[in-house]
């Protein structure tokens, strides 16, 4: 069974690159037979300025998943909590699961260190 974890080591990463999704955590594995694994992505995060926020998006395999991407509006000062999570199937070899992130304007930045990216394989 497969339990992969990583945790934040920078405290508060900052981007200020507008809608330019770039990485923040990953997490390699091979996998010796097809899998069905959970994709669990969770952190805290504040935009400067008020009604703006961030986008996440998981990347497969260098491939944007579309359908675990997740986008927030807060208020400035404001922290949001962000949890996006997803059951992926994949066959044997080598795989890369990354978050990417962005500011949707100003500045987005990460809480501390409180952000994880968690990797389950599920039994079939």
């Amino acid at each position: 069974m497969i339990r992969l974890q990583t945790n934040a080591t920078t405290s508060a990463p900052t981007r200020d690159s507008v809608n330019t999704l770039m990485p923040e955590m990953s997490l390699s594995f091979t996998l010796l037979k097809s899998s069905v694994l959970q994709v669990l992505f969770s952190g805290t995060f504040s935009n400067s300025n008020n009604d703006r926020g961030g986008i996440f998006q998981c990347v497969v395999d260098g491939v944007s998943d579309a359908q675990m991407q997740r986008q927030f509006l807060g208020q400035a000062g404001n922290p949001q909590c962000i949890a996006m999570q997803k059951l992926l199937y994949l066959t044997p070899g080598t795989h890369t699961v990354e978050i990417w992130w962005a500011a949707t304007a100003n500045t987005l930045t990460a809480a501390g260190i409180e952000r994880s990216l968690t990797i389950l394989e599920e039994a079939i």
